[in-house]
């Protein structure tokens, strides 16, 4: 018995016939469309992200900007107030040189005690005020003569006293680094 199902290559049929190589197309032109908007879809993913970038650098220069702007507000407003504090304070200096004119000499002396306690009272307390702001009154007398400290009145020629205070005729005050008034001196020469 011979086996009448037995097909040589070139008689099998593909199933579907001559569809078939139209459905390739179809597939292949499906596939090319898929990576062409798979493609375009990465670069606008790569632009998308280049412009998020864009805008984060941005935004954080932005902020920094603000922040440095905001710091030196604040320091300017303090080096202000610092300064006002001093302008205040430096006003001041010449009310303390009045108060120790005040207690020097006969007038003073011959004042009456109660008179003196209360003048006393008001400088101690004024000069309480100006130690809790930091204000030092320095009197240089003996030490060698810097002009950034003193102010030279006179000179005195004295032996060996070359360069150096040898009186004091104003002290100086000074609030921390700050000279608020040199000392007045005299220097040896």
């Amino acid at each position: 018995m011979v086996d009448n199902n037995v097909h040589s290559e070139d008689d099998i049929v593909i199933e579907g016939g001559p569809d078939t190589d139209e459905n390739d197309l179809e597939i292949e032109e499906h596939e090319e469309l898929s990576a062409a908007k798979v493609k375009q879809l990465r670069e606008k993913l790569k632009s998308c992200e280049k412009e998020k970038q864009e805008h984060l650098d941005g935004w954080q220069r932005s902020r920094a900007d603000f922040l440095n702007y905001k710091r030196r507000m604040e320091e300017d407003a303090k080096r202000g107030a610092d300064m006002a504090s001093v302008r205040f304070i430096e006003s001041l200096v010449p009310l303390l040189d009045s108060f120790t004119l005040a207690t020097q000499g006969t007038a003073w002396n011959e004042a009456d005690p109660k008179f003196k306690s209360g003048f006393e009272m008001i400088q101690n307390q004024l000069t309480s005020i100006l130690r809790d702001h930091k204000v030092e009154r320095f009197d240089p007398t003996g030490e060698q003569f810097d002009p950034r400290y003193h102010e030279a009145i006179s000179e005195r020629n004295e032996e060996g006293k070359s360069g150096v205070i040898i009186e004091t005729i104003q002290p100086g005050y000074k609030m921390g680094d700050t000279i608020l008034r040199a000392a007045r001196v005299v220097v040896g020469t």
